[in-house]
């Protein structure tokens, strides 16, 4: 079975991170890089990659075959991430 770790964040959430004591940062980021490894260790790492900034994101739906985009990055509420 595989997983998919999604990490929100938004330009709020950043400058409230950026905001932290160095050593509440450092401590954050050791965390998440020990999930890495130990991910990495088991073997069960499959890919990781950065996403571009919220300004450069789109939404493409569709029914119908006709593609909708939209400025994203975020769906309606009713809709969900589903792989």
């Amino acid at each position: 079975m595989k997983y998919v770790i999604l990490i929100h964040q938004n330009r709020a959430a950043r400058r409230e991170f950026l905001s932290l004591p160095d050593e509440v940062r450092a401590e954050g980021m050791a965390g998440y890089l020990r999930l890495n490894d130990e991910l990495h260790e088991r073997g069960e790492w499959v890919a990781g990659e950065a996403l571009a900034e919220d300004s450069a994101s789109v939404v493409v739906s569709g029914s119908g075959g006709v593609p909708v985009r939209t400025d994203g990055p975020f769906a309606e509420a009713k809709e969900l991430l589903a792989g």
